[in-house]
């Protein structure tokens, strides 16, 4: 059980494990260079990055004792390089170091040792393991499903149920059982839309701390980012259903004009609303938004739509 919950015991040898936050660890310097060396770090978040400076590492007859550990996230795979010369705040590809080291298996709670040896190689060694944090994920979900599906089950049950009543109650007076005309709606966009709104509300809600699903810095692609994109997939799905269905019913195009202007005024100004909900600011006022790119998206793609669609099938002679 203890694999499927992120748990750590409160203290570590001298370690106060409690300090550590989510997808952080602990990290032991030891040199045993005979002059000072400088540790730099990249991590894979960060795409052609520098490396960045992190601290120096004295000389092997200067340190003594233990020294304090470094915390540092595992969010992403770290890359070490020690050099032997200070390189500023930031180094670069075209520099030499003495050693270079790439750790992808870093995980949260974790104890690590490196240690720079007397002739220039680096040693990494795990004091303690961390704790694998996707298996919470996956027991929660494997939960939800679970129980959706138990759900699932007894409804369809229920309803086999009143179904078999209704029919012996309508065969006893001699009636047929009808079924109620329902309107007709596409599921499999239903599903989709909810499954985009429930990703949405995680996300906002911090997704739980994974750094898979929380948006991507500038140079990737995480489960955050689809959520704008998927709903602007469902906005293009249902605007041709829209259209036709309100051509059918006999609306004129320039009613339908209008109602597709009215909308997209509206969310254009609730974007603008929510922009500016810190304060009338105008210097830093963000006028196009999420709700503002909707709002164009949707005026764009309906006029189009509109234009296009035809109020009766064409006749194809045979």
């Amino acid at each position: 059980m203890s694999l499927f919950v992120e748990y750590t015991e409160p203290k570590w040898r001298h370690l106060d494990m409690r300090a550590l936050s989510v997808d952080e660890f602990y990290l032991y310097l030891r040199s045993e260079f005979s002059s000072q060396t400088h540790l730099y770090s990249l991590s894979d978040e960060c795409y052609t990055c520098p490396y960045t400076k992190v601290k120096a590492l004295p000389a092997a007859d200067v340190a003594a004792g233990v020294t304090e550990p470094l915390r540092l996230s595992s969010a992403y795979s770290l890359n070490f390089k020690i050099f032997e010369h200070d390189q500023g705040h930031y180094a670069y590809d075209n520099v030499s170091s003495l050693c270079w080291l790439r750790r992808s298996d870093l995980q949260e709670f974790g104890v690590y040792n490196l240690t720079l040896q007397a002739n220039g190689t680096c040693a990494f060694a795990v004091d303690k393991p961390g704790v694998p944090i996707n298996y919470a994920f996956i027991a929660v979900f494997v939960l939800v499903a679970a129980l959706l599906i138990a759900l699932k089950l007894v409804s369809c049950a229920w309803r086999y149920y009143r179904y078999d009543e209704a029919t012996a109650a309508a065969d006893s007076i001699g009636e047929a059982a009808t079924k109620a005309t329902q309107r007709k709606r596409l599921r499999s966009l239903d599903t989709f839309r909810g499954l985009s709104i429930v990703l949405m509300i995680f996300v906002n809600s911090g997704g739980g701390g994974y750094a898979w699903i929380e948006h991507a810095a500038w140079n990737g692609l995480h489960l955050a980012d689809i959520v704008f994109p998927s709903f602007l997939w469902i906005m293009g799905v249902c605007i041709p259903l829209s259209v036709k269905s309100q051509l059918s019913r006999g609306s004129s195009k320039a009613r339908i004009c209008l109602r597709i202007l009215v909308r997209s005024i509206k969310l254009f100004v609730i974007g603008l609303c929510l922009n500016s909900m810190s304060g009338p600011n105008l210097e830093q006022l963000r006028v196009m938004g999420v709700l503002q790119r909707f709002g164009v998206a949707y005026l764009g793609a309906h006029q189009s739509a509109k234009i296009l669609a035809a109020r009766r099938p064409r006749c194809v002679p045979v």
